[in-house]
């Protein structure tokens, strides 16, 4: 029993000097975090994005001449029933019944994505378009996609309050790996280590 209150003891005064030499000193005050944020706002930047919805007709290797022209004709024909779609839920609708590609469960709707993060010919199209327009055939080499654009966001700064609460977590975690590590290396320089 005396050991183990010996090992409680000791574990609880380890405890209390990592808070006062390690947690306590890792946090990071709100001038601090503001300072980080108005020298880093390049990293802040949101980049320009386009909310879009695809069909997608697959185009395989190796398709014959006749695949292919199958391939163009079924294409067309929805592209035809896309064009006459007036809104999310009918495009949508249309995506789920004839789109061969994985979003097609999710009514062909990739959400919001930047540049660079989507095939360059359906990229440099969506972002020609307005939100509401549907594109024309869309050659990426694998399919031929219809690009239905839902909204744009502009480039734009996070404001500092939408960034503050992650930043603040992400600030301390890095603080106290500095400070534990420079904690243990003064720990190493002016402690005897007994075994126990």
């Amino acid at each position: 029993m005396k050991s183990l209150r010996e090992k409680i003891t000791r574990a609880i005064l380890i405890d209390n000097l990592l808070r006062l030499e390690v947690k306590n000193k890792s946090r990071v005050s709100d001038l601090e975090l503001r300072k980080f944020y108005d020298n880093s706002k390049s990293r802040f930047q949101k980049p320009e994005s386009v909310s879009i919805q695809t069909i997608s007709i697959v185009v395989t290797d190796g398709s014959s001449k006749e695949q292919k022209a199958d391939a163009r004709r079924r294409a067309e024909d929805a592209l035809k029933k896309a064009k006459a779609t007036k809104n999310y839920e009918e495009f949508g609708m249309l995506a789920e019944k004839v789109s061969e590609d994985d979003w097609r469960v999710m009514m062909g709707d990739h959400k919001s994505i930047h540049r660079g993060r989507m095939p360059a010919p359906v990229e440099k199209a969506v972002f020609s378009m307005k939100p509401g327009e549907v594109s024309d055939l869309i050659d990426t080499g694998d399919s031929l996609c219809i690009a239905r654009v839902n909204s744009r966001e502009e480039t734009r700064l996070v404001p500092f309050e939408e960034v503050r609460p992650s930043l603040k977590s992400q600030l301390e975690v890095e603080k106290e790996a500095a400070v534990r590590k420079s904690f243990e290396a003064r720990l190493k320089k002016t402690s005897k280590i007994e075994p126990m």
